[in-house]
Formats: structure tokens, sequence, C-alpha cells
């Protein structure tokens, strides 16, 4: 069995001008540390290009596109998303953009749970991963296979 070391859920300063790396050494310094895969999920931005994914390639690491979404007051991990985020906004808004390609896996975070690190829990079918999110308060993390 081969395993991939990945990050699905960075951020950068483009967004956060606190962080100490931009993309650029973000990308330098996870192919120092031998990660293969990363995301960089910025809150309500998408910092990705195709020089940036080149420049992670070159240093053998697979870019993928990805974006912290503020959605109904939650955070919602997307990821290679084909349509502005602006175009989102509502749970309702997200399941017309649903697809088999279009949402690989979605995370929702709320600040009490993400605080205390509680483990995912896995739930099936977009359909319920959405219902789900707009009716809980609660919920940690929901991903879609």
């Amino acid at each position: 069995m081969s395993w991939l070391k990945a990050d699905l859920h960075l951020h950068t300063r483009e967004a956060e001008p606190f962080i100490a790396f931009d993309a650029y050494g973000l990308i330098d310094r996870a192919a120092r540390e031998g990660f293969q895969v990363l995301s960089i999920t910025n809150h309500d931005t998408l910092t990705f290009s195709d020089r940036l994914a080149a420049y992670a390639r070159a240093r053998g690491i697979l870019l993928i596109p990805g974006a912290e979404a503020t959605i109904e007051g939650r955070h919602v991990l997307l990821y290679n998303i084909d349509v502005p985020l602006s175009a989102i906004g509502t749970f309702a808004r997200l399941r017309q953009f649903k697809g088999p390609d279009w949402i690989l896996h979605l995370t929702l975070l709320t600040e009490r749970d993400s605080a205390r690190h509680q483990q995912p829990q896995a739930r099936g079918g977009c359909d319920q991963l959405l219902e789900d999110a707009a009716d809980s308060r609660n919920l940690f993390n929901v991903v879609d296979r």
C-alpha cells in the first residue's frame, strides 16, 4: 500500500496577513517536509492559479484548488470548485452546483467543535450532507464520497 502525505486545509498570507507564509513559501516548506498533496483553503478566497500549480508540481506536489467558504454562517471546505465563490452563498445554491466532478469533499466546522479538535464523523450522500449542514449548528465534519 502506498501512502501520500497531504494537508487539505491550509491558510496563507494572501488572505490572512498574520500568517508567516505566502502560497509559494508554504509550498516550499511543504516540499521540504515531504508533502505530496496540498490544498490552500483561505477564507472566502480561492488562492490557486496555473502558475502556482506548476510551481507546486515542480516541487513534487499536487495542488488541489480549494477554499474555506462561509455559507450561512458556517465554514465549508470546498475543493475543485469551478464557479466563483460569490455564486454560492447559501446551501440551496451549493446544492444546485453539486456534481460528482465538482464536490469531492466538504467539511463543515463550527467554532466550538473545531476549538475542541473533535474527530470527524463520516456521513453519506451529498443531499444528506447539505441537509445536515443547513439544519445542524453542532456539525463538525461531513464527508461526501
